[in-house]
């Protein structure tokens, strides 16, 4: 008997209640972990769509705030604040914390409504030392995200300046023609207008990397080397009255690019957008992270990258202008020789702390040391050389400036250029605020 149930086939009742206790305990353990399981998948998805409507809400604020005319937060009392944008053109936008989601309303387009579901809680600050700055915190369940944007002030292309440009806009080289055989230029507040052309050989493998913004009243070609442009947190703009190539090489493109010509584009690392009144050619490949908008043709290598494609967007109208124009800029006047007399300048000799000169022909000196708070102003051209270090206000309307010094701060004002040609010289924007705090003793006129 006993033989006879070890050879038959099937299950024994012991075996069956083995195996479904083994069962019952692998259901036990297991069904916990499915659940887990499922709620962790569950969340996952919760998360990335909160993510989703992070990203998507901090695209829209940043263009929207980029680009607009004016910038208000209120307070709505629930511990959370509105956010009123309102762009050079077109109705308002209107960001607000409304039954625990952000919404964006945008009245121009039939009372547009974009929800946010994501994101529970919002506040937007206006930056007391920065008003053009919007501190911005949103919240999803799980998380808070701080960051800010900065509202790009267009009222110097949108209008002539003349020469009250130069105050306005914070210049501190100014010429017609620009060399520059430095180690580096400082000026994460101050705008650069070279009148004439701009090519790789000028800026001596340098970077315009620290400067805010920068006009060039023609074309700029920078083909090898490295050089870039712009300001590396992106809060600036360029304004290219000409075309613009950038090919061989990678170099950094900061900031907004506006260029009133055609657009040559391969190796560059472009970090905002660019708006190109002509054409735009495209080589094997640049790094594109905002967007090309251009109003002429399109020319690109077969077989090429579709998510750079994408990227550049063919418009009839560029944002915010019909067509890009040039402001007109002019340089500011000499005062009268007596007024300089009057006033305390010197017809010339070395330099000294606090110095004021006043030369009716060509100036030039050549030295080692420091000098502070200098003002010099010349009917010729004005040469400064050895390894000095010198602050201060240079103004040649006449003529041009040229630097060999190790350091410089300040203006350079020339009608026939500005040429910095030691190399390691630093050179970095100080306002004449600096140097003379009452307009009325500006060196020069408008």
């Amino acid at each position: 008997m006993i033989k006879k149930l070890l050879t038959n086939k099937g299950l024994t009742l012991i075996e069956l209640i083995v195996t479904m206790a083994i069962l019952g305990l692998v259901a036990t353990v297991a069904y916990p972990m499915v659940a887990s399981s499922q709620l962790l998948v569950s969340r996952q998805i919760t998360n990335s769509h909160d993510r989703n409507d992070l990203r998507l809400a901090m695209s829209y604020l940043t263009n929207d705030i980029k680009y607009a005319k004016e910038t208000i937060v209120e307070d709505n009392g629930n511990n959370d604040t509105n956010l009123i944008v309102t762009p050079h053109t077109g109705d308002t936008i209107n960001y607000k914390i409304e039954n625990g989601k952000l919404i964006r309303e945008y009245y121009q387009e039939q009372d547009r409504k974009t929800e946010f579901l994501g994101i529970v809680s919002g506040n937007f600050s206006i930056d007391k030392s920065s008003p053009t700055l919007v501190n911005i915190t949103l919240s999803t369940e799980d998380k808070e995200t701080k960051f800010s944007v900065a509202r790009l002030d267009y009222s110097v292309i949108s209008k002539d300046e003349g020469s009250n440009f130069i105050l306005a806009e914070n210049v501190f080289i100014f010429g017609s023609d620009f060399k520059f055989g430095g180690s580096s230029i400082l000026a994460r507040n101050g705008t650069i207008y070279i009148g004439s052309d701009l090519v790789t050989s000028d800026l001596n493998q340098g970077n315009f990397t620290n400067v805010k913004n920068i006009f060039i009243d023609g074309n700029i070609n920078l083909d090898g080397g490295s050089s870039g442009l712009g300001l590396d947190d992106n809060n600036g703009f360029m304004f290219v009255n000409g075309n613009l190539n950038l090919w061989n090489g990678t170099r950094n493109i900061y900031g907004d690019v506006y260029v009133a010509g055609n657009l040559r584009l391969k190796d560059a690392v472009i970090h905002g957008n660019i708006y190109v009144e002509g054409d735009v050619e495209l080589g094997w490949t640049p790094n594109i992270k905002g967007n090309i908008y251009y109003k002429g043709n399109l020319s690109y290598p077969r077989n090429y990258n579709q998510s750079i494609l994408a990227k550049c967007i063919k418009v009839e109208k560029l944002p915010k202008y019909d067509s890009i124009q040039f402001p007109q800029i002019s340089l500011p006047k000499l005062r009268d020789d007596s007024w300089y007399i009057s006033n305390g300048y010197l017809s010339g000799g070395p330099l000294f702390n606090g110095v004021r000169i006043f030369s009716q022909g060509n100036y030039v000196f050549n030295n080692w040391q420091t000098f502070k708070n200098v003002i010099i102003v010349s009917k010729g051209d004005i040469t400064l050389s050895g390894w000095m270090h010198i602050e201060g206000v240079l103004f040649a309307p006449n003529g041009k400036i040229t630097f060999s010094g190790g350091s410089f701060k300040g203006l350079a004002i020339a009608r026939d250029g500005v040429f910095i040609t030691s190399g390691g010289s630093l050179i970095e924007y100080k306002s004449i605020d600096n140097f003379i705090d009452d307009s009325s003793y500006y060196p020069f006129e408008f």
